[in-house]
């Protein structure tokens, strides 16, 4: 979590939820950004997502998956280049 389009958290702040897709990837950076910050030197961080299926009823009637994991890793390593080490996916 938190997920986009799938979990309302019924919180104003929440992220994802009502967010178009380049919202929720903006807001994960933030957050990335801030691990980043907050992170020891010589730790890691471990980041969980999976690709999005958007639902033909939501999405003009198109069947879709929407590669997030690509996405995250493509502006993690654009925006964190110096902080991150890219392990790749398991």
């Amino acid at each position: 979590p938190p997920y986009w389009k799938i979990k309302d958290y019924d919180n104003k702040d929440q992220i994802g939820y009502n967010d178009s897709l380049n919202d929720y990837i903006r807001k994960l950076n933030q957050v990335w950004k801030e691990c980043i910050r907050v992170l020891h030197s010589g730790c890691k961080i471990c980041i969980n997502i999976g690709d999005q299926f958007l639902r033909a009823i939501k999405n003009k009637r198109v069947y879709q998956i929407v590669p997030l994991h690509s996405l995250l890793v493509n502006n993690i390593l654009t925006n964190f280049r110096d902080d991150v080490v890219y392990l790749g996916s398991i």
